[in-house]
């Protein structure tokens, strides 16, 4: 499954938030620098799915906010 997400960095608190138009906003405390916040937002995607990091995959958008990850789910096999 293809998620699509926006980012927003260096916040308070990390969290996920579904806005009006089914895109995922994703607040992490962690900030945009050396891949940081995309492990964060990966590891937020893969418990908001239950399932394992390694099935959590950044697409699109490694240095910008909208990205596009997928999502490996058992209804994928």
């Amino acid at each position: 499954m293809l998620v699509r997400v926006k980012v927003k960095a260096k916040t308070r608190e990390s969290r996920i938030v579904l806005q009006s138009n089914n895109k995922l906003l994703i607040q992490t405390k962690q900030p945009a620098k050396q891949g940081k916040a995309n492990e964060e937002v990966r590891l937020l995607l893969a418990t908001y799915f239950n399932v394992p990091l390694k099935k959590v995959r950044l697409v699109r958008g490694r240095s910008i906010p909208n990205k596009l990850f997928e999502i490996y789910t058992n209804d994928d096999d």
